[in-house]
Order: structure tokens, then sequence, then C-alpha cells
């Protein structure tokens, strides 16, 4: 039994040291496997959702703008509503995207204009009118506004305290940033 175990060693070695010798680059790397090397990013990957016609993630030059990812998913719906995003800021690595509606289309024939509310110049109580949003998150909101200057797209509003995915995603067809 011993002698299969020498026996056994010796080809491993030899197999190794074959197999080294056929690709020199395995113990080239070995040596360099606690060495990490920095890639400059020149990509973004977001996402869009919304009135654009194929909504989903996509990669783009780290210098493209809403603009180039909204053409990119095939551009806007007939019911997008173009006061509700900045469409020449640069889009930011990971960042998810929404395009809101105009209008809602409700179980009658005729369609409904949503009333909006811009989210840079409305008052406490303009801001209050819309569902979801009570006293304390209508300061937020103002708070917010005064400190980091004006929103520049509505995904910027789940940095205001008390503004979650949950309640952007009730307000986010009722507020407008022009």
């Amino acid at each position: 039994m011993t002698k299969v175990i020498i026996i056994g060693a010796i080809l491993t070695a030899i197999l190794m040291l074959v197999f080294t010798k056929i690709d020199p680059t395995i113990s080239a790397n070995q040596n360099n496997l606690n060495q990490s090397t920095q890639v400059e990013k020149d990509y973004v990957s977001c996402s869009i959702s919304g009135e654009v016609l194929r909504p989903g993630s996509y990669v783009l030059n780290s210098d493209s703008t809403l603009l180039d990812l909204i053409s990119t998913a095939g551009g806007l719906t007939a019911n997008a509503d173009e006061l509700a995003f900045n469409s020449a800021i640069f889009l930011i690595d990971g960042m998810d995207y929404y395009i809101a509606k105009k209008s809602k289309t409700p179980d009658t024939c005729q369609i409904e204009t949503i009333e909006k509310v811009n989210i840079n110049t409305a008052s406490k109580e303009e801001l209050m009118q819309i569902n979801g949003i009570g006293a304390s998150t209508a300061q937020a909101i103002i708070d917010y506004r005064e400190l980091n200057g004006e929103f520049t797209y509505l995904e910027e509003l789940k940095n205001v305290a008390g503004i979650g995915n949950a309640t952007f995603e009730k307000i986010k067809d009722y507020v407008v940033i022009y």
C-alpha cells in the first residue's frame, strides 16, 4: 500500500512539472494571486422602467445621459410625461430610472389626466396633496431641496428621509421636476 502512495505522489509531481512546462502561465498566475488589478470603468449599468418601449437593464458608456438610455430602451411611449425627467442628466452606475406616465387609464372609456406636483417648487401644502405624503415627509422634501438644490431626477426622492421604495412607488406618477 505504501508503494502505491509513493508512486502516486511521484506521478502527481511529474504531471505538475509537465503541465507547468506546457502552460507556463499556470505558475506565473500562482505567484500573482494576492495582487489585484484596478480596471478603469468606461461603462455604467442601469435600468429603466415605466413609459419606455423596452424597459430593462442596459450597459452604456460612462458619459451617457438619460436621453441615451431612453433611446437605447426604444424611446418613450405616447403616454410618457416629458416633464417628469431631465434627459440631460448623466447616468449613475447601478441606478434605476423611472419614466412617469402623464395620464392614467381608469376602468371607464375616458383617459384621466394625472394632477402632478413639481417637487422643485411646491409648497408644503401642495406636496401634502399627493396621496402618501404627510406633513413630515413634505417638510423633509423641502429641507432636502433647500440643502441639496433642485431635484434632477425622480429617483432622487428616495434620498429624502421617510421616502423608501414603497412610498416612491406610490407617488412617482404624481410628481414632476421641471
